[in-house]
């Protein structure tokens, strides 16, 4: 680019430097295509590599939900259960982490939807995820009975006790 800007400043004389100066155009032209390319390609593998997290964490998510639907059976210590949470929520971070580096361009229209739509997925889970949370926090908090009665509705003439 330096080369042209001196090209130019010092005037096109003859065919020889009007070549010169016509490919050192092109050349710049397909540095600037290579570089968008790349950024283009960085942007989607960052996106990828988001969404393999997000699938990552949802399969963590219900490795817990079919052990809780099973009543916590067979039992397992308290941590153990707690790590499956917890390693559900880390996927879920790193995801959020890398779509929060990814900034669009005007090229990137074939990224923009699918980006919008894992970045709403994430949130989504993000409350799914909170909920579950919130209620293992408070099953951990019971005696041995008190936890067994999480796994059940009890209703008086149709009105939750529970």
């Amino acid at each position: 680019m330096a080369e042209a800007i001196r090209v130019e400043k010092n005037g096109v004389r003859n065919s020889l430097i009007f070549d010169r100066l016509r490919n050192l155009r092109v050349d710049i032209e397909n540095a600037r295509r290579q570089a968008e390319t790349d950024r283009q390609n960085r942007v989607i593998d960052t996106y990828n590599s988001a969404q393999r997290d997000y699938n990552e964490g949802i399969k963590q998510f219900n490795i817990f939900i079919n052990y809780r639907n099973d009543q916590f059976k067979p039992a397992k210590p308290d941590p153990e259960i707690q790590q499956m949470l917890d390693s559900a929520d880390h996927e879920l971070q790193a995801a959020k982490a890398k779509i929060g580096t990814i900034v669009l361009m005007d090229g990137d229209d074939r990224v923009r939807q699918p980006l919008q739509a894992l970045k709403q997925s994430i949130e989504d889970f993000d409350a799914h995820l909170k909920e579950q949370q919130g209620w293992l926090s408070k099953y951990f908090s019971k005696s041995k009975a008190g936890r067994k009665s999480m796994f059940y509705k009890y209703t008086w003439f149709g009105a939750p006790l529970n």
